[in-house]
């Protein structure tokens, strides 16, 4: 028995997570065969009828009989996508602590991650990127990630300290940490871009995440999946990614990082095609789910407001099926009045401090979170707390 699912995404922008008029990606995955999609559009056009030989999700939400078109389709599907999102500028910070922490961590990370310290670097860099420190590491990571090339990225690679008033700035514990381990970092990110497809050219790109994520959360037990994808190229180039020695391998990592977690697989019934959405209907309704979730997001986050009234029953219907595993901003996670991100805030500086003085920041890890609930919990944080 074998389940298939069509997908498409929204505000692709490649390894480009910075372009200011894009901010969000969302991946979309529609169990809504080509047959019934046909029949669900056909009934869509006649209610609403619009002049489009491929119905679109960017065009459609323009206006009101797009909009209504969309909720009639994604109603008659509810139940039935699943769909993931990715604030970029997050998702390039969560890039940041894969890509300069994690190589000098990876003698046995699983601590940081039961702990959140990668969701807590995320947030902390996403919040200081208006700050000039933080939009400094960010973009030249971003450029650095291209080539990974240090030289691209001066501020996080190369010596000497940081300046004079630079260093009592709390984001300087990132480029510092980045500074002391440089060589052990870049030799770990060149090493990595040998065992990747197209030398690591989509090292960035979002697609092949989104991919991994809703299969993992979506896949039903004890079926195979066959997996349509409008056409991509990131995605193409990776599709070798989704083998089952692959998955095995990523759930075998998963697990060791976060062994309280729950995990399932899935199995492909054949390997991921491409295709035509203008030939597949099943393809055309992913791509409303992913267009309507970026569109009622953006209303949500980037203007601070509720979606607009029009939007409120797409928003009903694409905000439950969004995937636990989406990329969204949380500033909980750098609350410094709550234990687990004053403790974080204390372990990255402790990890700075460590990797200046030459020793392996990872060694003595647990002592020192340890150590650090031990103080919060006896208030020894008020001073942070405070700041």
């Amino acid at each position: 028995m074998s389940l298939t699912i069509f997908c498409d995404e929204s505000g692709h922008t490649g390894p480009n997570l910075l372009a200011a008029d894009q901010r969000l990606f969302t991946f979309s995955a529609s169990a809504v065969d080509d047959a019934e999609a046909y029949e669900i559009l056909a009934e869509a056009r006649a209610k609403f009828p619009v002049q489009m030989p491929e119905l679109k999700a960017n065009a459609l939400l323009k206006t009101d009989k797009g909009v209504d078109l969309i909720h009639f389709v994604l109603d008659k599907a509810k139940g039935r996508f699943r769909a993931v999102a990715y604030d970029k500028l997050l998702a390039l910070a969560g890039k940041l602590f894969e890509y300069i922490y994690e190589p000098v961590l990876q003698d046995n990370p699983g601590i940081v991650y039961q702990k959140d310290l990668h969701r807590f670097v995320a947030m902390y860099c996403y919040i200081f990127f208006d700050d000039d420190l933080g939009g400094t590491a960010l973009r030249e990571f971003e450029r650095y990630m291209r080539t990974l090339d240090p030289a691209s990225a001066p501020f996080l690679f190369d010596p000497p300290a940081l300046r004079a008033g630079e260093t009592g700035h709390p984001f300087a514990m990132v480029p510092t940490f980045s500074r002391a381990c440089r060589e052990l970092i870049v030799a770990d990110n060149l090493q990595a871009q040998t065992m990747l497809p197209d030398e690591g050219k989509w090292l960035l790109d979002l697609a092949v995440s989104s991919l991994w994520s809703l299969l993992l959360e979506w896949s039903p037990v004890g079926e195979d999946i066959r997996v349509i994808c409008d056409d991509s190229k990131p995605l193409r180039a990776q599709a070798e990614s989704f083998s089952e020695q692959k998955l095995a391998f990523a759930l075998e990592r998963a697990t060791a990082l976060m062994p309280d977690r729950k995990r399932r697989g899935f199995k492909l019934a054949e390997p991921v095609a491409f295709r035509d959405s203008r030939a597949h209907p099943g393809l055309q309704i992913a791509d409303l789910v992913a267009g309507s979730l970026s569109k009622v997001l953006a209303e949500m986050m980037l203007k601070d407001r509720p979606p607009r009234e029009d939007l409120a029953p797409i928003a009903e219907l694409v905000l439950p099926a969004m995937s636990s595993q989406s990329v969204l901003p949380d500033e909980s996670l750098v609350d410094l009045n709550s234990s687990p991100a004053a403790v974080n805030w204390s372990v990255l500086q402790y990890l700075a401090d460590e990797a200046v003085a030459g020793r392996n920041p990872r060694r003595g890890l647990e002592d020192w979170y340890h150590g650090a609930e031990v103080s919060y919990a006896r208030g020894d944080f008020k001073a942070i707390q405070s700041d």
